[in-house]
C-alpha cells in the first residue's frame, strides 16, 4: 500500500518548500505473489536450460557417430596392401 504524506518547512524558512514523504507498506500476500512469480520464472528457465544442455549433448554424439562412420568407411575401402606401406594419416587425408 502506498502512503503519501504532504508537508512544508516551517515559517522560519523563507522559501516555504513543500515536500512529500512516500512510504510503502509490505503486504504479506503481495510479497508472496511476487516470490511465486519469480520462482515460476526460475523454474521455467531451469527446465529450458536443462533441455538445451541435453539437446547439445545429443547433437554432439550424433555428429561424432556420423564422422566416425565416414572415417571407418573411407579406411575400409582402401586396399590392405597400401596400408602396410603408407601411414594411416596419409590415407585418411587422401580418402577424405
Amino acid at each position: 500500500m502506498l502512503q503519501v504524506t504532504h508537508g512544508s518547512l516551517g515559517p522560519h524558512n523563507q522559501s516555504n518548500i513543500s515536500f512529500e514523504i512516500v512510504t510503502y507498506s509490505t503486504d504479506e500476500s503481495n510479497v508472496s505473489y511476487y516470490l511465486t512469480v519469480y520462482a515460476v520464472f526460475a523454474g521455467v528457465n531451469s527446465v529450458f536450460t536443462l533441455f538445451r544442455a541435453f539437446l547439445f549433448a545429443y547433437g554432439g554424439i550424433q555428429a561424432a557417430t556420423c564422422v566416425h562412420k565416414q572415417l571407418l568407411n573411407a579406411i575400409m575401402k582402401v586396399n590392405s596392401i597400401i596400408l602396410s606401406y603408407v601411414a594411416i594419416e596419409t590415407v585418411m587425408t587422401i580418402c577424405l
